[in-house]
């Protein structure tokens, strides 16, 4: 027994309700799984979701990246409460401290993290969706 198939709508609403998750919730650290998770879910198969979940973690990812990376070039001043030692807030770096390829290097680290959790993430809501549409078929050929 298979599931029915999504319409195309529904697949991009999850996508999109997925890199939502990742952009909110990323600084939790379960944020990008949890939204290639809801991305992937209702997949056919793990290939499906992971792409599903990648998708999400990139969308998500991008402004973080960008945020990553005006922040070690130094683009802006630090951000929150920086006082007597206790620093809460963004905390930049000096500009001309990094060099450009190293800017680029640190905000394709976070990107590239966001995206591979959220692609896992994916893979284990494909995983659970082939695993219980068996479970179901065998259910109902037991009956």
């Amino acid at each position: 027994m298979t599931s029915p198939k999504r319409s195309l709508t529904t697949r991009i609403a999850r996508v999109l309700l997925g890199s939502l998750a990742v952009l909110l919730t990323a600084p939790t650290g379960v944020g990008p799984a949890l939204g290639g998770w809801l991305a992937g879910r209702g997949t056919t198969d793990p290939l499906r979701g992971a792409v599903a979940g990648g998708i999400a973690g990139l969308l998500g990812a991008l402004p973080w990246a960008t945020l990553v990376y005006l922040a070690s070039a130094g683009a802006f001043a630090p951000v929150g409460y920086h006082e007597n030692g206790v620093h809460v807030g963004i905390n930049t770096a000096a500009p001309e401290l990094l060099t450009f390829w190293q800017e680029v290097a640190i905000a394709t680290l976070v990107a590239g993290t966001f995206v591979g959790f959220a692609v896992l993430g994916g893979i284990v809501a494909g995983l659970s969706t082939t695993i219980l549409d068996e479970l179901r078929a065998d259910v109902s050929n037991a009956v």
